[in-house]
């Protein structure tokens, strides 16, 4: 169908004028909308936006004295601050204990001695220094445990070989004898019950000295995990009494086996609690532990602790809510910072092998049907326990605190744990007296320093958008909004920011808007719109020559 000119220009026109009232309408509705944000925002005070760059340090008046010259000691040689390398001595006194020990707190309550430590170092922190260092006396006891099973071994296998001989010729000679005189021109006349007994307790004498010579332990001595498979895992660690430890300065066990996995950490769920844990394999069949135990402390990549606290696989079945996450740093004067430790004392380290190695003398074995110890609180170190459950709990609950809600209902548990590990390095056999208020006290003082660290590891995205957000509101005071409703666009902010890519700025212009510090309008098809508080807009310094905001 052909139209004349005139009809042609009147349909344009037609066109052209609806989209123009369409535009006016949608430009009326969104004035509409952006002023009632801005006046909603008018009674509304921007709230900082709060991103932890520096971390309180824990009380080291509370610590044993000789516990904190060991911690300072290897700090000063690795340049690595005196909490991170305190948490991993925490780890060796707990890998000393050799899952030997639960804290009955009270009747339905009990934590057991096990800890898992994950802590974040980057390359050149000498974190291998501090791993090495903390666990030497641990791999001088095994070595020597392993040396003194194999000449064991070797003289039982020598002796077993040389009493089966000689077994042999004994019993021959006692059969011989009966023969000889219970026979009569080759007629046997005698009756073998004569000589049942005699040679049964020959045979019994015989077994009881090969049993004599048996090595110690049934398989060589061991406790440390390297790279192995949660099967092969279980394997050892039912042949050492149920106990095994991960410790280990590039994290290659933790990330292969426990931070990538999307498989059911069911191992160290339950090593976690000394609960029973049963599993089947082909390749090593049936593997039943009454009362499994671990320690694990890891010194990981930074983006390794990331990746392991963003596993949603992990996150849902709480693995990650047993960890203690640190991020290692340099000793620094700076208030906030822990102090550069003093002059080095060797001394320290001297006693500190000695009662790690003399914890191991008394705890390690490869019996599964081990004697657990139990270990009781004061009742002045109980209330303090409870006291800061009850003081948790607000956050636990707390929206702000979501992302790390898991974590925190278990930090009192923590605390009981940490405690243990204290009250153990004072105390020779920890069972025979009660942990006391002073060593829950020192425990919460670091638990309050780890909980810090796990509000930045538990919410890794958040942490980078502070950072975005921080440096939005930095471009927003830079800017003179003369509009009478300030408003700019997302792509504005991108463009003002280098390298801030567009999820970037859609996070942290989220984050801001949680704070009361903008109201975001979103429409299909177009960029996002942030009216700006108007109490953050009185507080810029109105300067010349700034860029002009705009939408």
């Amino acid at each position: 169908m052909a139209y004349k000119e005139d009809e042609l220009k009147m349909m344009v026109n037609a066109i052209d004028f609806n989209k123009r009232i369409e535009d006016r309408q949608y430009r009326l509705r969104l004035e509409d909308k952006l002023h009632r944000s801005y006046e909603e925002l008018r009674n509304r005070p921007p709230r900082w936006i709060f991103q932890q760059l520096s971390f309180a340090a824990f009380n080291p008046e509370l610590f044993p004295n000789d516990l904190i010259e060991v911690a300072e000691h290897i700090s000063s040689h690795a340049e690595i601050d005196t909490t991170s390398v305190l948490l991993v001595l925490f780890g060796s006194i707990s890998a000393a204990m050799c899952g030997r020990y639960v804290v009955q707190v009270d009747h339905e309550w009990r934590e057991s001695g096990g800890l898992y430590i994950v802590e974040a170092a980057e390359s050149g922190s000498r974190k291998s220094y501090v791993i090495s260092t903390a666990k030497a006396p641990l791999d001088q006891y095994f070595e020597k445990l392993s040396l003194e099973h194999e000449v064991q071994s070797a003289k039982y296998k020598k002796n077993n070989k040389h009493l089966e001989v000689f077994k042999r010729k004994v019993i021959n000679l006692l059969i011989n004898n009966h023969l000889k005189s219970s026979s009569a021109d080759g007629i046997y006349f005698g009756d073998p019950n004569e000589v049942l007994p005699e040679l049964q307790h020959t045979i019994d004498s015989l077994d009881k000295n090969t049993e004599a010579t048996k090595p110690k332990y049934s398989t060589p001595p061991q406790i440390f995990l390297s790279i192995a498979s949660r099967v092969s895992a279980g394997e050892g660690m039912s042949k050492q009494g149920e106990f095994a430890c991960v410790f280990e300065a590039e994290g290659s066990f933790f990330e292969s086996e426990i931070a990538n996995k999307s498989t059911h950490p069911g191992l160290y769920l339950k090593s976690y609690d000394m609960e029973r844990y049963d599993y089947s394999s082909k390749n090593v069949g049936k593997i039943s532990m009454q009362k499994p135990s671990m320690t694990i402390v890891a010194f990981v990549q930074p983006d390794v602790l990331m990746n392991f606290y963003s596993n949603k696989n992990l996150k849902s079945r709480g693995l990650n809510a047993r960890f203690l996450p640190h991020f290692a740093s340099k000793p620094s004067n700076f208030i906030r910072h822990r102090s550069l430790p003093p002059t080095p004392k060797p001394g320290a380290m001297i006693a500190y092998n000695a009662k790690i190695t003399e914890m191991l003398k008394r705890n390690f074995t490869q019996d599964k049907n081990r004697e657990i110890w139990t270990v009781s609180l004061t009742p002045k170190a109980y209330e303090l326990v409870k006291t800061y459950e009850q003081n948790t709990q607000p956050y636990v609950r707390s929206l702000e605190y979501l992302h790390m809600s898991s974590f925190l209902a278990k930090a009192h548990g923590a605390v009981v744990r940490l405690a243990l590990c204290i009250h153990a390095w004072n105390n020779p056999k920890p069972e025979q007296s009660p942990i006391t208020r002073e060593e829950v006290e020192a425990a919460i003082s670091l638990m309050d320093v780890i909980v810090e660290h796990a509000n930045i590891a538990f919410s890794p995205e958040r942490s980078q958008a502070c950072v975005d957000a921080q440096e939005i509101l930095a471009w927003i005071r830079r800017c003179d909004w003369t509009d009478i409703i300030p408003v700019f666009q997302a792509q504005d902010a991108m463009s003002a920011i280098s390298g801030l890519n567009k999820k970037q700025c859609h996070a942290a212009l989220d984050l801001l808007e949680q704070h009361d510090n903008i109201r975001q309008y979103f429409e299909a098809g177009r960029d996002r719109l942030c009216v700006l508080n108007p109490q953050l807009v009185n507080q810029n310094i109105i300067q010349n020559n700034r860029p002009i905001g705009r939408y």
